[in-house]
């Protein structure tokens, strides 16, 4: 699992250094979620595990089935302006929408987006000690869950991605 959330923060934090692209704003991607973040630092990001399935697979390997959340994080009183001339809508909301899910008239996810980060990174490739490795056989974005919270001890407004992870190794 670890290995998983490693590799996830730095494609997050490469699609966060993509100037011009949605997630070019977003002030920290931490491993894990702090629930108590800086208003300094927000919006940000936070990879955690929620959870592993484990099942055989013959007598020698084990399939991981692992769940993990990337929680976009917002500031509700910074981010809940109107935007441009549109009046009528809510500039965390639209904004959630792009960071998180943006996609063109063809249905596809845009690469630098939370999701189009997973979907276009499939393995989850990560460094270590100068050597490429995956974090598994495949990650798959499941769904994606908006809203308003009061658990940070101020008022926010958090996007919930879940990803399926799975991962094969010798027991």
């Amino acid at each position: 699992m670890e290995k998983s959330i490693i590799a996830i923060k730095s494609l997050l934090e490469n699609s966060v250094s993509q100037a011009g692209q949605p997630l070019s704003d977003i002030k920290k991607v931490f491993f894990g979620d702090p629930v108590t973040i800086p208003e300094s630092d927000l919006p940000a990001l936070a990879v955690l595990p929620i959870s592993t399935d484990y099942n055989l697979r013959g007598s020698r390997y084990d399939e991981k089935i692992q769940n993990v959340e990337i929680r976009l994080v917002y500031n509700a009183k910074a981010y809940f302006g109107q935007s441009g001339l549109q009046n009528d809508k809510v500039f965390a909301v639209e904004d959630a929408m792009k960071k998180v899910e943006m996609s063109n008239d063809d249905h596809e996810t845009t690469a630098f987006t939370v999701c189009g980060t997973i979907q276009k990174n499939p393995t989850l490739p990560y460094t270590d000690g100068g050597n490429t490795f995956n974090a598994c056989e495949i990650a798959q974005v499941t769904n994606v869950n908006y809203a308003l919270s009061t658990n940070r001890g101020f008022p926010t407004y958090e996007v919930t991605t879940t990803v399926k992870i799975r991962a094969i190794g010798d027991r």
